[in-house]
């Protein structure tokens, strides 16, 4: 049976967001002691917490996240380990990934890689 690994971190308003970018708020809209339910706003960047940068984030005509097909996102993986390599503005570089633990190119084909920043 597959093992299925959950990536992501919860959002709260400590979560860790780019530099330059606002911090995760939360509004109440409605309380079960007024409204007799709980709604909440929020407001964050799409920067915060665990998200995919979808290929329109740096290249104009390509797919926006909700054109990437949700099962290119589950599957069989293999992290590398870049939380040594990964500096602030600094490009991740192939040679970055290959010296990084966890990196063996005949592992790849057919897996979803997984750059671990620490970030």
């Amino acid at each position: 049976m597959a093992k299925i690994i959950d990536l992501s971190l919860l959002l709260t308003a400590e979560a860790t967001v780019v530099p330059g970018h606002p911090r995760l708020t939360f509004r109440p809209i409605h309380t079960h002691k007024t409204h007799g339910r709980s709604n909440t706003a929020m407001s964050f960047s799409t920067h915060t917490g665990t998200h995919v940068d979808a290929p329109y984030h740096f290249v104009s005509k390509g797919k926006t996240i909700d054109q990437v097909p949700l099962d290119r996102f589950m599957g069989p993986a293999v992290m590398v380990d870049l939380r040594r390599r990964a500096k602030a503005k600094t490009p991740i570089t192939i040679d970055d990934i290959r010296i990084s633990p966890g990196f063996r190119e005949r592992e790849l084909k057919g897996k979803i890689v997984v750059l671990h920043t620490g970030w």
